[in-house]
């Protein structure tokens, strides 16, 4: 009869050892489902900041493609006017050169008193026709 209580002492000990590392694993699991539900919660509330940005960008984006029509075509229509401002730079700067010739002969100072632009190469393009 002693080695019958001292086995169910130890059985009866086995069970509620193993009984508590059960609860303490429940009790864990509880905490890890709670703290689950709240990054749920927080994820959904990123999933919504991120359809209103997704949304904030849709609509930005035709006005950016807009934008960028209208730069090119103030871009192409100023290409004529950079052409043609090329082509008076070419034309004062053979008239300042003529200026520097005959101020050689004419002892007067017909000189400007603004300072020469930087020279340029000369071009050979020409104004687009519409």
């Amino acid at each position: 009869m002693n080695v019958f209580r001292t086995v169910a002492v130890l059985a009866f000990s086995w069970l509620c050892s193993s009984g508590c590392v059960a609860y303490q694993i429940r009790d864990e699991l509880k905490t890890t489902n709670q703290r689950l539900g709240q990054m749920s919660q927080q994820l959904d509330l990123m999933a919504i900041d991120i359809k209103q940005a997704r949304q904030a960008v849709e609509q930005a984006n035709p006005k950016l493609e807009r934008s960028n029509r209208s730069l090119s075509v103030m871009e192409q229509s100023m290409e004529p006017i950079r052409i043609s401002l090329r082509r008076i730079d070419d034309e004062l700067l053979g008239f300042r050169e003529e200026m520097d010739k005959i101020d050689k002969y004419i002892p007067l100072n017909i000189k400007p008193s603004i300072p020469p632009p930087p020279k340029q190469a000369p071009t050979h393009e020409t104004t687009p026709q519409k």
